[in-house]
């Protein structure tokens, strides 16, 4: 791949927050309390239910209940049922807790409900740092981008990477690379 030697690009800055460090998740029910939310729906994929739980708990009474049906390519069948489930709850915050699967679905649901994100990512994708998400209609993926549609606060806490320990650590490391290729490529640079 040959790169242009132009550096002229266009980046959307959104307004966010970033906590980083060991024990920043027990300030998640501050962060939610700073957005002005009282009722988070914490979403997830099956396989990380366990870590939503911790969260969920972390919560207290500020948790709504959890949603743990989120899974790759974002179907939007997946979306509107976790904008009915949020709506049915009362939520007025999306906690996503996991990859960009999970991070993408609390995007999808904020687009149509406009509820803010808080992301809590377990992996390297990045997903809460950007406005793309993809959804997935009619086994067609549609990658999106809203410049409103990042997450409104990134909670990352360093030991929910620990299940990245190893070999993962360079498949996760590898896939970001690509991404960043993908975005590259598709910006014609």
């Amino acid at each position: 791949m040959k790169l242009s030697t132009d550096s002229s690009f266009v980046f959307y800055s959104l307004p966010g927050r970033v906590v980083f460090g060991e024990g920043c998740l027990a300030t998640l029910a501050a962060e939610v309390e700073a957005l002005g939310a009282q009722r988070a729906l914490v979403l997830c994929t099956p396989e990380q239910r366990d870590v939503a739980e911790r969260v969920s708990r972390q919560l207290g009474e500020r948790s709504a209940g959890i949603f743990d049906q989120a899974v790759m390519h974002v179907p939007i069948e997946t979306a509107r049922a976790a904008r009915a489930r949020a709506a049915e709850l009362g939520a007025d915050v999306a906690v996503a807790v996991g990859g960009g699967s999970t991070i993408g679905l609390g995007k999808a649901i904020a687009l149509d409900s406009g509820l803010p994100i808080i992301a809590i990512p377990t992996t390297y994708a990045g997903s809460e740092m950007t406005t793309i998400f993809g959804i997935t209609e009619g086994g067609v993926k549609k990658n999106r981008t809203r410049p409103t549609r990042a997450a409104a606060n990134g909670a990352v806490r360093p030991d929910t990477h620990a299940h990245t320990a190893g070999e993962p650590v360079g498949h996760e490391l590898h896939e970001c690379c690509g991404a960043c290729r993908r975005r590259l490529v598709r910006a014609g640079r």
